[in-house]
């Protein structure tokens, strides 16, 4: 990638910018002038977009499938928490397990990290799932609403007036890697946030 003017970012399915904001923070100090750009999406489109030189790396899960041209560096795990909206019947509780949601309505689509799909394969309680696919700011938008409940990353930044609690029973787990096509020269920013994060303790 020639140009040095954008760092483009790809953030796959649950995934949030805050997650890297540390990262961004010490890229910025040291190229000031240099626009960032996220693009949301699935693991598959990003990584296409990634092959047609239109982003300089992503954050996806680990578990995707990834075609073999792209490096792969853990980066941090993250954790499912049930996101509710104000004065939920559930908030009263510490902790939500499976068993907890089982009359509520959740709310998952393609961008919401897939928490509800694995919940629904291993829980023997049965659950009313509720596709809606976009982003998870609109999934939010719909808690808010009233519409439902959704499972989402202990790492993305939750609008208030939400509420989050701890999802366990079972706990649902999975770990974020970044990415980037293998042999292809990088911008000064792509290089430079790949290096950062490459290095960085993520808590």
């Amino acid at each position: 990638m020639g140009s040095t003017a954008t760092l483009k970012i790809g953030l796959g399915p649950g995934i949030g910018a805050a997650s890297v904001a540390g990262a961004i923070r010490e890229m910025a100090d040291m190229l000031p002038d240099i626009p960032i750009h996220f693009k949301e999406g699935e693991a598959a489109s990003l990584a296409e977009a990634m092959l047609a030189d239109m982003l300089d790396c992503a954050l996806v899960p680990d578990d995707c499938d990834l075609p073999d041209r792209l490096n792969r560096w853990p980066l941090y795990s993250d954790r499912a928490v049930a996101v509710l909206p104000p004065d939920h019947r559930l908030l009263s509780q510490k902790t939500i397990g499976a068993h907890d949601i089982r009359d509520e309505k959740i709310l998952f689509g393609e961008l919401c990290g897939g928490f509800a799909n694995r919940l629904a394969k291993i829980t023997s309680h049965s659950l009313r799932l509720q596709r809606c696919n976009g982003a998870t700011s609109q999934i939010q938008e719909l808690i808010g609403a009233g519409v439902g409940i959704a499972l989402l990353s202990d790492r993305l930044r939750i609008a208030l007036p939400l509420s989050v609690r701890p999802f366990h029973e079972p706990e649902l787990n999975r770990r974020i890697i970044l990415t980037s096509v293998s042999g292809r020269p990088l911008s000064t920013a792509g290089a430079s946030f790949i290096n950062i994060c490459r290095t960085q303790t993520f808590g």
